[in-house]
């Protein structure tokens, strides 16, 4: 198994290199609620994965309003076939 997470373009620290075929995408959505006075955080249970067939340009984020919950695209899980050595 292969985690990590790539933020602005960068490759996580202390993951390997890996090369491998795409077999598979999903896009992680998790639903937000807003708490007074800290901001908008996510709903504990709320991640759904919904599989597409290629991977999006970007994530929709949609417009948070005030008294609402809101859902929200935050990630992308990947299949990948690699090649066992």
């Amino acid at each position: 198994m292969l985690s990590g997470t790539l933020l602005a373009g960068s490759t996580p620290n202390g993951i390997p290199l890996t090369i491998g075929l795409v077999v598979g995408i999903k896009i992680r959505s998790q639903t937000y609620q807003e708490v007074e006075g800290q901001g908008w955080e996510p709903i504990e249970g709320s991640d759904i994965l919904r599989t597409v067939a290629r991977s999006p340009r970007w994530f929709y984020r949609g417009e948070m309003r005030s008294g609402y919950t809101h859902r929200m695209d935050v990630g992308l899980v990947l299949d990948i076939a690699v090649d066992r050595q």
